[in-house]
């Protein structure tokens, strides 16, 4: 249950500042969990990859959500600069 409020949480956040981003990783998430209750009615060593997929998935996310937030409360002038710093892809 608090995987669930986690995750909440973190694409509530992130669906403020970027949304594409917020929805494909809650689907990886889902995606994740959905195979990880398929593995647990087979064997327990079959929902442990799906197991670390979500639990990669969430850290995603959250770390996601802190660059959505530095991002947004940082002062414009700082990130003008560290756009300059950043190369170009």
């Amino acid at each position: 249950m608090k995987d669930e409020v986690a995750l909440l949480a973190t694409v509530t956040l992130l669906g403020v500042l970027l949304q594409g981003a917020a929805a494909l990783c809650g689907l990886i998430y889902l995606y994740a969990r959905f195979r990880y209750f398929q593995g647990y009615a087979r064997s327990a060593q079959q929902r442990l990859a799906p197991m670390y997929a979500s639990a990669c998935a969430l850290w995603l996310l959250l770390a996601l959500a802190a660059l959505g937030l530095l991002a947004h409360f940082l002062p414009a002038a700082l990130r003008t600069e560290l756009q300059e710093l950043l190369p170009r892809a």
